[in-house]
């Protein structure tokens, strides 16, 4: 490690010690002040590190701050070395407690703390583990983990006795925002669905399809107004089957099917669905198609986080 990340290490020693005599609880403007120049110290110098590493750097979360400082100062309390027992999804029953509370959706979070006193070098070389994921660490649980999105820092101390706590973690959001990203380039994706709708039609000697604006325009469509009214089926809540969207969007193909899927985040998995089910099976096979139209819809709506997937199939 560079003696400016080292520098800073002990700056902030410096500064944690600055506060000792009473437990630090962030509420007054001087304690707030403290921990949000640590804060910004230590996100700079473990981003550092995660871009030599070639990974992404962790964003900011107040609510994750706010949840390692509620571990931090319970453990300063209790004097236990620990966040809590284990509990669901690998989080401590504490910390998902306060992760809820502070209104952070986590998939996954992983508390670091170092628990020592402020004048004990073991407290400095547990802090550098920590940030700079040395081998004793592993890059499985230390700050290098590529899973982990964002970042949280808490600090609590009582005389001599300084802990401070990470939260690594990943919000459902984040891990829905990573899935769905290949997804951004549609063309790219109803290039692949085509491809992989061609293959299984040769296989079966069908002539291939092409893509057709109209049924596309329809199929986009469809995907996206299921996605904004939290529906899912072949007939729309205005009663609309996929035979009448194809006209009302002036596609007059003499016969139009419709695919959908739901929750798969691949090409490969819907395709792979659609062919493992005998009705979708049924159209995507269907020898008198020869036009198609694909729409996918990614978002949150009142069932949630939701991946919509269209085909559209017609006859010329």
């Amino acid at each position: 490690m560079g003696t400016g990340a080292r520098g800073s290490v002990l700056l902030f020693l410096v500064l944690a010690t600055a506060l000792g005599g009473g437990v630090i609880s962030a509420e007054g403007p001087l304690e707030t002040a403290f921990l949000e120049k640590i804060r910004v110290d230590l996100v700079a110098h473990v981003n550092h590190q995660r871009l030599l590493a070639g990974l992404e750097p962790f964003a900011r979360a107040p609510a994750l701050d706010r949840a390692a400082q509620q571990v931090a100062l319970n453990m300063s309390k209790t004097g236990s070395s620990t966040p809590g027992g284990s509990g669901p999804s690998g989080l401590s029953t504490e910390l998902q407690g306060w992760l809820v509370r502070e209104g952070y959706d986590a998939r996954r979070a992983v508390v670091h703390a170092v628990f020592d006193t402020v004048t004990g070098l073991e407290t400095r070389t547990a802090l550098e583990d920590l940030l700079f994921a040395s081998e004793s660490q592993g890059l499985e649980g230390g700050l290098l983990d590529p899973r982990f999105h964002d970042l949280g820092i808490g600090l609590a101390g009582s005389g001599d006795l300084q802990i401070v706590v990470l939260v690594s973690a990943l919000s459902m959001a984040g891990e829905f925002e990573a899935l769905t990203e290949p997804l951004d380039d549609i063309e790219r994706v109803r290039e692949e669905l085509l491809e992989l709708s061609n293959s299984a039609r040769r296989d079966k000697g069908r002539r291939v399809l092409q893509r057709d604006r109209c049924l596309e325009g329809v199929a986009q469509l469809y995907a996206d107004k299921m996605l904004a009214k939290s529906f899912y089926g072949h007939v729309s809540p205005d009663g609309l089957d996929a035979f009448e969207r194809a006209r009302a969007g002036r596609c007059f193909n003499p016969r139009i099917a419709e695919n959908l899927a739901q929750g798969s985040a691949t090409v490969e998995e819907t395709i792979g669905g659609w062919l493992a089910s005998p009705g979708h099976r049924t159209n995507l096979l269907d020898r008198r198609m020869n036009r198609v139209g694909f729409g996918v819809a990614s978002g949150t709506n009142e069932e949630g986080f939701r991946i919509l997937w269209v085909q559209v199939l017609g006859s010329s």
